[in-house]
């Protein structure tokens, strides 16, 4: 059995997205401002100091090769660290965007179908207005079918004066 999903309608609503981004930008802006200053750091320290506390008195060749090679390969992984990171969050702030982009496309498409149908809905029929016995229109102005069945004087039932009446 399929166990539902609730975390779809938190992340497919557009409200809270904008605040997603923008807290995307400012981590990103602060760890850009950070990492520059650490290895900023990292670099203006003087190699000479860091060698001699990595050797630690010994002298020899393979020892000081070692901490050469050791804090040169440090600073490499440090800076490779931080750029991978940084491409990372832009890369994670373009998807966030793009996803909003794509939610308000989806929007105006369900918007602009709801008003094609809303527009091109048959409209209901009005059924015509019978007119009552007692109005007499000229044949050329009642719509067939509308008309009273026997609206005429001689289809009616009454008192007839003259030919044929019932007095």
């Amino acid at each position: 059995m399929k166990r539902p999903n609730y975390r779809a309608p938190i992340v497919a609503a557009p409200e809270p997205l904008p605040a997603l981004l923008a807290g995307i930008l400012i981590t990103l802006l602060l760890s850009i401002a950070s990492g520059s200053y650490s290895l900023w750091a990292l670099f203006h320290e003087n190699s000479e100091t860091v060698i001699s506390n990595c050797l630690n008195g010994d002298s020899d060749g393979v020892s000081e090769s070692i901490c050469k090679n050791g804090i040169n390969f440090y600073k490499g992984i440090t800076i490779a660290i931080y750029i991978i990171i940084w491409l990372l969050m832009i890369y994670a702030y373009v998807i966030v965007d793009n996803y909003v982009e794509q939610l308000d496309d989806e929007m105006a498409v369900k918007e602009t179908r709801q008003m094609i149908n809303s527009i091109s809905q048959p409209r209901m029929a009005v059924a015509p207005i019978a007119v009552p016995a007692y109005a007499s229109y000229p044949a050329s102005q009642v719509p067939p079918g509308s008309a009273y069945a026997f609206s005429h004087s001689n289809q009616s039932y009454g008192v007839h004066r003259g030919n044929n009446s019932m007095v």
